[in-house]
C-alpha cells in the first residue's frame, strides 16, 4: 500500500515492488480515501465504505485512515459488517499524542491568554513540517491569529527544512533547550537556522521563557494567539509533561 508520493520515490518503490514480485496497491489508483459531508469515504475495486472521519487532526489523516484500510482489505480483514463497524470505531476513537493534539486545559495552558489555542506535534522533519503547516494555513484561512512556533530539535534533524515551510505563516519562533536528551541543538543555533529560513525567532534557556515571551508578544495582538509547541517529540513529551496532561 502505497500513500502519496514524490515521482521519484514513486519509481523506486515500483521498481522494488516490481524486482520482488510483489503485488502494489497506489492510493489514487487502486484506492482512494477522501472527506465527504463530513465522513471518510472509502474505495477500491471491491466496493465503497462510508465511515466516521478519524478523530486526528490533519487532512494528512485521511490519506493515513485509508492507507490502513487498504492494508485491511488486502488481507481479507474488512469484508464482514463486524469488521466495518469496528472500523469505524477505531477512527472514532483513536489517539495518537503530541500528533497535531490540541490541549485545552493544564498549567502552561494557564499560564497563556484567554482563549489561547495550543497544538502539540512531535514532528521533526521537511516532510512533518509540510502537512502540520498546511493544518495551521487552513485554520488561519477559517480563524486568523497570530501563530507562534516553540521549537525544540535534535542535532540529527533538518531545522532549515523544517522551518522553511512556515515562512509567511509564523509570527515569531521561540527556540528551546531539549531538556530530556543530550542530543538537542542548542536554542541560539536553532534561532539563527530559523532566521536564514526567513523567520523571526529568538532563543530562550527554558520553556518557561518562552511561554512568558508569547504571552508579552499577545499583548500588542487583538486576538489570542496560535501557538505549536512541536520540532521534537522529546518537546512534546515535556510540554505534556509540564501541563500536567502526559499520555495515559
Amino acid at each position: 500500500m502505497v500513500g502519496p508520493q514524490a515521482d521519484t520515490i514513486r519509481d523506486v518503490i515500483e521498481n522494488k515492488a516490481g524486482r520482488v514480485r510483489a503485488p502494489i496497491w497506489f492510493q489514487g489508483q487502486e484506492f482512494s480515501a477522501w472527506e465527504e459531508g463530513g465522513r471518510l469515504v472509502y474505495q477500491d475495486e471491491f466496493g465503497l465504505l462510508d465511515l466516521s472521519p478519524p478523530k486526528l487532526a490533519g487532512f494528512h489523516q485521511l490519506s493515513n485512515s485509508g492507507l490502513a484500510l487498504a492494508a485491511l482489505r488486502a488481507a481479507g480483514l474488512l469484508e464482514s459488517e463486524e469488521a466495518r463497524v469496528a472500523c469505524d470505531k477505531a477512527l472514532r476513537s483513536i489517539n495518537w499524542p503530541a500528533r497535531m493534539q490540541p490541549l485545552y486545559e493544564g498549567k502552561l495552558f494557564e499560564r497563556l491568554p484567554e482563549n489561547t489555542e495550543i497544538w502539540v506535534d512531535g514532528g521533526h522533519n521537511p516532510g512533518a513540517a509540510k502537512v502540520i503547516s498546511a493544518f495551521l494555513a487552513d485554520l488561519t484561512d477559517k480563524a486568523s491569529r497570530p501563530t507562534f512556533l516553540v521549537m525544540g530539535m535534535m542535532n540529527t534533524k533538518d531545522p532549515e527544512g523544517f522551518f522553511q515551510q512556515f515562512e509567511g505563516l509564523a509570527k515569531h519562533v521561540m527556540c528551546v533547550p531539549l531538556t530530556t536528551t543530550a542530543a538537542g541543538r542548542f536554542p541560539e543555533e536553532l534561532a539563527e537556522i530559523a532566521q536564514a529560513a526567513g523567520l523571526s525567532a529568538s532563543s530562550h534557556e527554558t520553556l518557561e521563557d518562552a511561554i512568558s515571551e508569547v504571552v508579552g508578544r499577545s499583548l500588542d495582538e487583538e486576538e489570542a494567539p496560535r501557538i505549536l509547541f512541536g520540532g521534537s517529540l522529546y518537546l512534546a513529551g515535556e510540554v505534556l509533561d509540564k501541563n500536567g496532561t502526559p499520555p495515559e
